[in-house]
């Protein structure tokens, strides 16, 4: 089992995984840099914090933590015993004086170390960035690198559930490439399909159902990437922020909206679903996925 988790860990942190994970992450901190540096001695510092706050939550959901985490856990624990199957080499790992379950037990451990440290490396990349460009003030950054406990909590989340899932379909299937499809196209339906209808139902003034915040992926996991943020510092409701807000909540002009006062603007929060319910539903999702993967992987034909 030892030896499976290295070769595994090994596999999972290929040298154009971890460029494509810093690469990324240093895109992403210069552009939050440039947001920062345009608002230089116009905006009053917390003017300026709550942007760079707003911009750096965004793009660390959506690519750092979401696309990009997302798809190289998918692209590496889909393969897990479906490459080994479809390329004939699962006979011989099981051949060997090694239990399905401890094969599988290995391989999914060592996907789980291998994104764990590029999740480490693509964090640790975005803000190396920020404090060593100092384009931004030493204060601000000293709040904006406040958040990675937050981020990186968050990020374990995403990989402890996609590696269930991908794990699973792993097992059911016997190509990686069909088991990877399905959930890539979930991935791209909560990062931009249930997002931008969000925005396009908000701008026609328009209430969206109430069972569309149910089915929400993005709604899903955005509340719970919202739980960890605040365990830092609770977003508040001014102007920048409740845009940013549109991509993580469902606002709905119902008997369930709480409205609050912040300034001269009155912003509206959906309090129908709350984080603790989401993590629970995903936690046992999860489970029962790594239960039925090993149910699966004894019985499977090789």
């Amino acid at each position: 089992m030892k030896n499976i988790f290295l070769r595994t860990l090994e596999t999972t942190l290929k040298k154009v995984s971890i460029i494509f994970c810093i690469l990324t992450s240093v895109i992403v901190g210069s552009i939050v840099i440039s947001t920062g540096r345009g608002g230089m001695g116009v905006m009053a510092y917390q003017q300026l914090l709550e942007q760079n706050l707003m911009m750096q939550h965004v793009l660390v959901f959506f690519v750092i933590d979401g696309f990009v985490l997302m798809a190289t856990t998918i692209s590496n624990a889909t393969g897990l015993i479906a490459s080994e199957v479809h390329e004939g080499t699962f006979k011989l790992l099981a051949a060997k004086p090694n239990l399905r379950t401890q094969i599988l037990a290995g391989k999914v451990l060592g996907v789980i170390a291998g994104q764990i440290i590029l999740l480490a490396i693509s964090l640790f990349s975005y803000f190396s960035t920020i404090v060593i460009v100092k384009a931004i003030d030493g204060n601000v950054i000293r709040e904006m690198v406040s958040y990675f406990p937050a981020y990186f909590l968050y990020g374990l989340v995403v990989i402890l559930f996609f590696t269930a899932v991908s794990t699973l379909l792993s097992c059911v299937f016997k190509r990686k490439i069909t088991a990877m499809l399905p959930l890539l196209a979930v991935v791209m339906i909560a990062l931009a399909f249930f997002p931008i209808q969000r925005v396009m139902t908000s701008l026609t003034g328009k209430a969206p159902s109430a069972v569309m915040s149910l089915i929400d992926i993005n709604y899903h996991f955005s509340l719970i990437f919202k739980s960890f943020v605040e365990m830092v510092d609770t977003i508040k409701p001014n102007r920048i922020m409740a845009n940013l807000m549109n991509l993580f909540s469902v606002q709905k002009l119902d008997a369930d909206v709480t409205r609050s006062q912040w300034g001269s603007d009155i912003l509206l929060a959906n309090k129908t679903l709350s984080a603790f319910p989401i993590i629970l539903f995903y936690g046992a999702v999860a489970a029962a996925s790594y239960v039925s993967s090993f149910a699966i992987i004894k019985k499977k034909d090789i």
